[in-house]
């Protein structure tokens, strides 16, 4: 098995707009015809040192690391995403300076089994 976490800091006042975001594009069902796909999470906090700042953890699960990168490829992966930047550049909303994420690391995991 393989993993990769998205983790993303953005502005609480943000956080349910973006988990929804999150929950509702990788949902098993859209992602059923992804080759080596085998599961997708969301999850949360705030972060204590940080009173306007929320952290999201996004996990994605895989059958193996060239499934993933097969996937990063294609135009699924590319029109889902182009989506998104709209949404975190803050092209959706009125406020164009109203920008929701604030950075990001993706890191990945290879099994030990």
């Amino acid at each position: 098995m393989y993993l990769v976490t998205n983790t993303i800091n953005v502005k609480k006042s943000f956080l349910e707009q973006m988990v929804n975001q999150f929950r509702s594009s990788h949902t098993q069902e859209q992602m059923q015809d992804v080759p080596g796909f085998l599961g997708f999470e969301v999850f949360y906090r705030e972060l204590p040192d940080e009173e306007d700042v929320s952290e999201i953890v996004a996990l994605s699960r895989w059958e193996n690391e060239a499934a993933q990168l097969a996937w990063l490829a294609s135009d699924s992966f590319k029109s889902l995403h182009q989506r998104r930047k709209a949404a975190d550049s803050g092209t959706e909303t009125t406020n164009q300076t109203e920008r929701p994420v604030l950075g990001n690391t993706i890191r990945r995991y290879y099994s030990a089994e």
